[in-house]
């Protein structure tokens, strides 16, 4: 049988919990529900406006409802020619930005943009995305996907 005092502190700690618990559901709870609270300050957090919403367009005119797939061209280099983009100049190695085991497949990366704007074309429902980000730090702040984006008219 347990004493006096340690029922005592027993129940002050299973209080305590208690209220610790309540406390956290509570503060979940207004979290959860912080567009409606004002005044909070650096806890209310505000979510950023949509870059694109569909409620801006009229209705029936989304063109995003139409598209069934999505095409992702992967990119693997980084444009870096200072000379005009032509046909010429972007299939050297030279004009991009190429890990060593990359050397030679510039004509395979043209080849993929091809591929992805000849199945775009194909079907009217699909939305073409060149994919790739900023991997390269001698290239500067350009991307891969931008690079092919740059060059997609020359592989038409």
């Amino acid at each position: 049988m347990r004493s006096f005092q340690d029922q005592r502190s027993g129940g002050r700690a299973r209080t305590c919990r208690t209220q610790l618990v309540v406390a956290a559901v509570v503060f979940a709870a207004l979290i959860v529900r912080r567009e409606s609270i004002s005044g909070w300050g650096a806890l209310a957090i505000r979510r950023p406006p949509p870059l694109f919403s569909r409620d801006a367009l009229p209705p029936g005119t989304n063109p995003w409802f139409a598209l069934n797939h999505l095409i992702v061209v992967c990119g693997h280099a980084v444009l870096t020619t200072h000379h005009e983009v032509n046909e010429e100049t972007v299939v050297r190695d030279e004009a991009w930005s190429l890990e060593p085991f990359q050397r030679g497949q510039v004509p395979t990366f043209l080849s993929h943009i091809r591929k992805g704007i000849k199945l775009a074309a194909a079907d009217t429902r699909s939305l073409l995305l060149f994919s790739g980000g900023e991997t390269r730090q001698g290239a500067g702040p350009r991307s891969e996907a931008k690079s092919y984006w740059e060059v997609r008219y020359l592989c038409l």
